[in-house]
């Protein structure tokens, strides 16, 4: 790839404001300002998923990018609809795209556009361009976003452009999300120079750790789970956080297998990351962390979930295997209006709704009997 820098000089038509301004200055006579402008040549043979324009304001970013840019985009027209519902009219193809930028919290899907956060609504309309586009553009990338929120989203979208086989460009005066973006190749406007990085990229260690907690904690992470009825009182339950920085990140929970032929075995109850760290497998190791923890006890340990991201993860992993009720309408289950908890039986819906079941055979490294860490990164 080559860089080309021009300046640009453009005259500015006189007024009384213009002059009033330019004797403020030192350019009373110069009615011209000169901006940079770029040309970025990219050979045929030039093999890349992502692009990362860098440098401060006023370093013509946005310039560049316009002129790598092939096609203007349509709009999305919001209107009191769910979102999930704009996004693709095949309702799994739906899902798909929006946990393909970390939005996978299920509440979320069915709000409309304009209650969503900041964060929400920029996750929405990447899945709403990828579920149209091969190519995508991104100005000003992450600058609204709060730091763990760039984060997330740009470790979803580096995954996703390379399983899709779409291509990404970004302009971002935030140099903090190329290590999670992982770009083929960094413009760097300031430096006036493109770098490879292809194979260079090396992320500190992140780590997390489980912490117990009470059980009354469930109450600040139900509203972003789909399941958000209270968890059984004799439930397990875990603060999930960075062990670097201690920042809480998750919960997750546990409890006896209520089985009257199987013994030490457990099953999963409740997990959830928190919205602004989604989109980089958490959850899915949150829930194995628990796995391992329990494993190393001497247990076994299952996970039933109708969440079709977290699901189908089970089905392609080795670490899982499905059990005999995976995808299967529980007819065997009695129908009450109790609680299944305490031996009342199950609702309607549980009864009838199709849910993925796995048991956990991957391996574990407790050596005692203390929640500790596993390696995200």
């Amino acid at each position: 790839m080559k860089l080309k820098k021009n300046l640009i000089k453009v005259d500015i038509p006189t007024s009384d404001h213009v002059q009033y301004v330019a004797k403020i200055g030192d350019f009373a006579h110069n009615y011209s300002l000169t901006y940079p402008q770029w040309e970025l040549y990219i050979p045929k043979s030039t093999e890349w998923s992502i692009l990362a324009i860098v440098g401060q304001s006023g370093s013509g970013k946005t310039g560049l990018l316009q002129n790598l840019k092939q096609m203007e985009y349509e709009q999305p027209q919001w209107d009191n609809r769910p979102v999930i519902e704009h996004i693709h009219t095949d309702p799994k193809l739906a899902c798909k795209w929006l946990g393909s930028v970390g939005m996978n919290t299920m509440p979320n899907w069915l709000k409309k556009y304009t209650v969503l956060s900041m964060g929400e609504r920029y996750r929405v309309m990447a899945s709403w361009l990828l579920a149209r586009y091969d190519n995508l553009y991104f100005d000003e990338y992450t600058s609204t976003l709060d730091r763990d929120t760039a984060m997330s989203i740009s470790n979803s979208l580096h995954k996703t452009m390379h399983r899709e086989n779409k291509k990404l460009i970004v302009a971002t005066c935030h140099r903090d999300i190329i290590e999670h973006l992982k770009p083929c190749y960094v413009i760097d406007l300031d430096k006036e120079q493109v770098f490879d990085t292809r194979g260079l990229h090396r992320q500190g260690s992140k780590t997390i750790e489980l912490v117990e907690c009470n059980r009354s904690l469930w109450k600040h992470f139900a509203p972003h789970h789909y399941l958000t009825a209270e968890i059984p009182k004799h439930t397990e339950t875990f603060l999930v956080r960075w062990k670097e920085t201690g920042k809480i990140i998750g919960f997750t929970s546990c409890h006896t297998l209520p089985s009257g032929t199987m013994r030490n075995a457990y099953i999963g109850s409740r997990t959830v990351c928190l919205p602004q760290f989604q989109g980089m497998g958490m959850g899915i190791k949150i829930n194995e962390l628990l796995a391992q923890y329990k494993v190393g006890q001497g247990k076994r340990y299952f996970i039933k979930t109708s969440h079709p991201i977290v699901g189908e993860y089970h089905e392609r992993s080795p670490n899982w295997k499905p059990t005999s009720k995976n995808k299967v309408i529980r007819k065997d289950y009695s129908n009450t209006n109790g609680d299944f908890y305490n031996h009342g039986g199950r609702s309607d819906w549980e009864i009838n709704r199709i849910a993925y079941s796995h048991e956990y055979i991957g391996g574990s490294s407790w050596i005692d009997k203390s929640p500790k860490q596993l390696s995200l990164f």
